[in-house]
């Protein structure tokens, strides 16, 4: 069960989200207004902080700790995609598109801290400031490419 606690002030939390990669295109005003909707939320280990399948309300970027993605296969077979950790953004693609969670993200070795932003919160702020939705719009992309260029390296 996650644990609400804000331990991060305002500007504590536009200084780290300046160094996430997720947010690179903001500037320091729009990541001020992301601040001050992302709640500080802590997770035990082996929580899930999504679930495969399930509807995700919030997108949440990690202040410490790491969370293990993992996901089913077509024949069935669970797999571990990947570990992430500080700095990392998970939930974003189910929690701004309003789409079930393709993976599972779970607390791993220890506790997670995550900076959680609520999909209505961000939907708020892009009608608001559509250069915020501009920036998440091209953070995504980066994303989409990433995943392009992985899946044209499979050997089939």
């Amino acid at each position: 069960m996650a644990d609400e606690r804000n331990t991060l002030g305002r500007l504590s939390k536009v200084v780290y989200l300046k160094k996430v990669p997720f947010f690179a295109d903001l500037s320091l005003e729009e990541l001020g207004l992301i601040a001050g909707a992302a709640l500080e939320v802590t997770f035990a280990d082996g929580a899930y902080l999504l679930r495969r399948g399930e509807s995700n309300e919030a997108m949440y970027v990690i202040v410490s700790g790491n969370v293990e993605l993992s996901s089913v296969s077509a024949a069935g077979w669970e797999a571990t995609l990947g570990v992430l950790g500080p700095g990392e953004v998970c939930g974003a693609a189910s929690a701004l598109g309003g789409s079930a969670s393709t993976v599972t993200a779970q607390a791993f070795f220890g506790e997670v801290r995550v900076l959680s932003l609520g999909q209505k919160e961000v939907e708020r702020l892009v009608r608001l400031y559509p250069e915020i939705g501009l920036g998440l719009l091209r953070a995504s992309l980066v994303r989409v490419r990433t995943l392009e260029e992985m899946m044209m390296r499979i050997d089939f």
